[in-house]
């Protein structure tokens, strides 16, 4: 699964992101995860619950959902110890454009995005 980085900018607030893209574009919607749910202050929550899943002893997020679920603004996973389901929320059929990845792998890309989203969010303080 290749991927890189790349840097956008909100033309109304000149605003700089970073989003981690893949060659594939069947992860489109995984970008859109990381982007939106891991976050630098909510990343850690996703490690916590991956590591739960991968475990085996899953726990629900909130008391209002089920263990093997984790969702925010609109991008969701349903997960088992071997592949997680990274869903449109927002999609007429709860699902949208999907896509599925090994529970591991994607373990190590929120973590490999979030050391990325820290070191970009550092370089952007100082230089500013």
């Amino acid at each position: 699964m290749k991927y890189s980085f790349r840097e956008i900018v909100d033309p109304g607030s000149g605003k700089k992101f970073l989003v981690m893209d893949f060659d594939d574009k069947k992860y489109d919607i995984l970008s859109e995860f990381l982007f939106t749910e891991a976050t630098l202050q909510s990343g850690r929550f996703v490690l916590e619950f991956l590591d739960s899943i991968l475990s085996g002893i899953a726990k629900p997020v909130s008391p209002f959902v089920d263990p093997d679920y984790y969702g925010g603004n609109g991008r969701a996973l349903e997960a088992s110890r071997d592949k997680t389901l990274v869903i449109d929320e927002l999609a007429p059929d709860g699902m949208g454009d999907y896509c599925e990845v090994d529970t591991k792998k994607l373990r190590e890309l929120v973590e490999v995005w979030l050391v990325k989203l820290a070191e970009f969010t550092e370089a952007q303080t100082q230089n500013h």
